[in-house]
């Protein structure tokens, strides 16, 4: 090893003696330590660091012949040293005990262990009842008097008074927050008595909680900034708070004039920004510096799981420019997971989504990997996984972080309320029939003003363009999904959208589609349920999702895998809730296609689409496929629900001729049936329609028309359809109706 030769004089200082040794060693080894010399062209190895006793036969250090290196070997003769008794664990157990015996208060927490284990104790011969609990929490109460604020701060005290304030009556209970309600805050900043905060507002009666929640007014930020306290603060205000307590806790998070005034706002019902602007407007500044020096401090904590936080985050974001948000995105997007528990958090990540970068979307959507699946289940957060697939550019990242995962549980997504949302966005974007008001404003596509005053678009790729990537991946899953649950998927209101929407992506006639159309008028010959039909086995009991709610008594804090456990318990339940949609679909006793009060409507949207496309294309395929199967019977379902789906034919270009040559027969059976459906088959087998399949002004019923409220894929233009879902409350109208009226 080349080293420069000017080395410091003491770098490698050695024992004059130890030197002399070492010189001989390195000569009858034919090697050089220590300092360089001429004989050794500056070559050298360093010696041993100082307290290094290198390894015997170590090729770095050759084996010393130096005597007093070697160990030294005792005389048989000499005294053996006296060994203390006991292992070394045994010895570190007895130092632990006499340090704990040195503690203040040793002997009084002693004593209220034994109290506390045996309250614990459930079962066998040895659980107390309820009676001798609370002769022990006499006990321990007795000892703790005076002493409960300073020894709530310790691990063990803290949860004996907790067990306490759990076992004991309303006097022991009462007798507890006594003491401790003048120490409040200096507990909620504890780590172990945080908890024993949370019991007391549990257990306390109205009056004790006000009167608790009233001692945080003031520190309201300082907790919420806190790791511990921040907890405490969230449970009060989710749970226990009254609205003028909150209101108090908001305004302390617009400025210290807010704080000081809240008197002001006492008799308001919600206190926002909102509200106070419209007042105040030239408050606006002074607002947003106090939002933005609170929030800075608590999301840099990454304390945002925070019911209010969410709100005021929300408040913030929604007073600033765009321009802006960058500061809190890049602290927010790698926590981003924290925001999708409240609907103000939600807003949160939209609004983080909407006008992130491309690389914020891209560590958003990583970091929401694993829980994408329950996200669609849910009815707050299904809209989260919606926009990601409206504005994120990466198709790619997508179908490997969103639609994989999708793809997992996919007949389910496809039956739930919430779960079908992103899959009907991809495939009819935006559609006012299948979101609400709420949703279309927030799936608004995102643009914001630049320096020059244009408007500009976050995203740069078109959104057909992204849609027909995303299509190529999910249409094929989609149509094997509607192909082996096509029974399920009819029958279901919410499942029956997604099979409408997704043949509507194929031209009629596609051989892609053919299967499918295939299946459904194979179910309308179908009396019983195969083997295969899902059934109604897996039924949730109501106290199940009460208790999925509900606080446990016993836990003092959540754990991670507590967490994860109630995550895959409300994933569960959303997956359940679902498989109850596909069941009741199914029907727990089989009912045809044709009698079902929702497949009836979906035979009936697939031949009116089916009609649409015979008169611009004059290709038709489901139309003659259903009549094949239910040529002969017609008659048989005019007198249910199926005489929509039978009236649909008798109106449809291709099959009109057959249908009326079928039912000509029982033309008079036909008039007996007092209901609408039959009435205007009557009128088309007698000839009372154009050659459109329209029915003239004078021939139609002129009742008042309802809409069935179901979204279909080609609504029907004709009056006799328009009157089909009317109800059986206007028959008699309707019959006095049907009389011709003269034409002026």
């Amino acid at each position: 090893m080349e080293v420069d030769k000017k080395v410091k004089k003491n770098k490698y200082k050695f024992d004059k003696e130890k030197a002399a040794k070492g010189k001989a060693n390195s000569k009858a080894n034919g090697k050089t330590y220590g300092k360089p010399n001429d004989k050794a062209d500056g070559k050298f190895k360093k010696s041993p660091r100082k307290g290094f006793k290198p390894k015997q036969g170590d090729s770095k250090f050759p084996k010393s012949n130096n005597p007093g290196d070697k160990k030294r070997k005792r005389d048989e003769n000499e005294p053996q040293e006296a060994q203390v008794e006991g292992s070394r664990g045994q010895q570190r157990k007895m130092q632990k005990r006499e340090r704990m015996t040195e503690r203040k208060y040793h002997d009084i927490v002693h004593e209220i262990k034994i109290i506390y284990n045996k309250l614990i104790t459930r079962h066998g011969d040895d659980a107390p009842t309820k009676a001798e609990k609370h002769k022990l929490i006499d006990g321990g109460l007795a000892l703790l008097k005076g002493k409960m604020v300073e020894l709530a701060l310790k691990h063990d005290a803290s949860r004996v008074i907790q067990s306490m304030l759990k076992f004991g009556h309303r006097e022991h209970r009462n007798t507890i927050i006594e003491e401790m309600k003048d120490s409040i805050i200096a507990l909620s900043m504890s780590k172990y008595a945080h908890f024993l905060v949370m019991k007391m507002l549990f257990y306390s009666t109205p009056e004790q909680q006000k009167s608790i929640i009233q001692q945080f007014l003031g520190h309201t930020v300082k907790l919420l900034s806190h790791v511990e306290a921040g907890q405490v603060v969230e449970l009060a205000y989710t749970k226990y708070a009254s609205k003028e307590q909150k209101n108090a806790m908001v305004l302390e998070f617009y400025g210290p004039e807010f704080a000081l005034f809240k008197a002001d706002y006492k008799d308001s019902n919600n206190v926002n920004v909102a509200t106070i602007l419209d007042s105040n407007p030239d408050k606006k500044p002074k607002i947003i510096k106090s939002l933005h020096q609170s929030l800075h401090k608590i999301v840099e904590k990454g304390l945002i799981n925070f019911t209010l936080v969410h709100r005021l985050l929300d408040e913030y974001l929604s007073l600033i420019e765009i321009r802006e948000y960058a500061e809190f995105i890049e602290m927010l997007k790698e926590n981003a997971g924290g925001l999708l528990s409240t609907k103000d958090g939600v807003k949160v990540m939209l609004r983080m989504i909407s006008y992130g970068t491309p690389k914020d979307r891209k560590v958003i959507v990583k970091n929401l990997k694993g829980s994408v699946l329950e996200m669609c289940h849910n009815d707050i957060c299904s809209i989260v996984v919606t926009r990601l697939l409206d504005v994120v550019d990466d198709t790619v990242l997508l179908q490997k972080s969103i639609l994989n995962e999708m793809f997992a549980d996919l007949p389910s997504l496809c039956l739930s309320k919430a779960g079908r949302k992103p899959l009907l966005h991809v495939l009819a974007p935006r559609a006012a029939r299948y979101f609400s008001r709420e949703d279309l404003a927030q799936l608004q596509p995102p643009t914001y003003t630049d320096a020059n005053g244009e408007t500009v678009s976050t995203s740069k790729k078109e959104g057909e363009s992204r849609r027909q990537e995303l299509l190529v991946h999910l249409l094929p899953a989609l149509l094997e999904v509607c192909q082996m649950n096509a029974n399920a998927m009819v029958k279901s209101s919410h499942g029956s959208a997604v099979l409408i929407e997704t043949l509507n992506q194929l031209p009629v006639g596609d051989e892609q589609a053919t299967p499918i159309l295939e299946a459904i008028a194979d179910l309308t010959t179908r009396e019983e349920a195969g083997e295969d039909e899902l059934t109604d086995d897996m039924e949730v009991e109501q106290g199940q999702r009460t208790n999925l709610n509900e606080e446990e008594e016993d836990d003092e804090a959540t754990t991670e895998s507590g967490d994860k456990a109630k995550s895959e318990n409300k994933l569960k339940l959303a997956q359940d809730d679902s498989k109850r949609e596909a069941d009741r679909a199914a029907g727990a006793a089989w009912e045809n296609v044709m009698q079902h009060y929702v497949a009836h409507r979906t035979l009936k949207s697939l031949v009116q689409r089916d009609a649409e496309s015979s008169k611009a294309n004059g290709a038709s395929v489901f139309a003659e496929m259903l009549l094949s199967r239910l040529e002969g019977t017609l008659f048989k379902w005019c007198g249910t629900k199926g005489v929509y789906v039978v009236l649909s034919l008798a109106e449809h270009p291709v099959t009109k001729a057959k249908v009326i040559a079928e039912l000509k027969p029982h033309l008079k059976a036909l008039q007996k049936l007092d209901q609408p459906g039959p009435k205007i088959l009557v009128t088309l087998v007698q000839g009372k329609a154009v050659a459109n399949g329209k029915l003239k002004e004078n021939d139609a019923p002129a009742a008042k028309t309802v809409s069935n409220g179901k979204p279909s894929a080609t609504p029907s233009k004709t009056k006799a359809a328009a009157q089909v879902q009317t109800p059986k409350t206007e028959t008699k109208s309707r019959a006095a109706s049907t009389k011709k009226t003269p034409k002026k």
